[in-house]
């Protein structure tokens, strides 16, 4: 039984900045943490994660970063996906969803070139609780996630007008 999902308080639309970060990214790569291995003993698998995201990010025309692409991208652009769990003694799982997108920034230093990785745009995380029968359905949380980046991704990367 799924006892429902709380999205914490974020405001929904991305600010400007959050917008302007996204702006000329030519992809992305696609870091999915380490599920629990109750989650996955329960039916929730890191490949279906990646799967899902990566079809979904495909699909969007925002491409997915190789390893190699990656290392040869100045701004390091990575999409961060991260589920953490704990099964409760009611045998629910107890989940926080979060996705970030994060990048090579630049610090506002004279005469300084230092670049930080950081966190530039992020969904609002999702908190909830679900029964273990039913964790493939935290995907489903997980790609309206994908779904709010994508969104924010085309509002700052508009198609060329042919």
């Amino acid at each position: 039984m799924l006892l429902g999902s709380l999205q914490l308080a974020h405001a929904q639309a991305a600010p400007t900045s959050a917008l302007t970060s996204l702006e000329g990214v030519n992809g992305v790569f696609l870091v999915v943490d380490h599920l629990q291995a109750t989650l996955e003993s329960d039916g929730l698998y890191r490949s279906a994660i990646i799967g899902t995201a990566q079809r979904k990010l495909k699909a969007a025309g925002i491409p997915v970063l190789s390893n190699e692409e990656l290392v040869n991208n100045p701004r390091q652009p990575n999409l961060h996906i991260s589920v953490q769990s704990t099964l409760t003694g009611s045998q629910l799982h107890a989940y926080h969803l979060s996705i970030q997108f994060r990048q090579n920034v630049g610090l506002l230093i004279p005469n300084s070139d230092v670049q930080v990785l950081a966190t530039t745009w992020e969904a609002p995380p999702i908190t909830g609780a679900i029964a273990r029968d039913q964790v493939e359905w935290v995907n489903d949380e997980i790609t309206g996630m994908i779904d709010a980046f994508i969104r924010a991704y085309r509002m700052a990367n508009p198609p060329a007008e042919e």
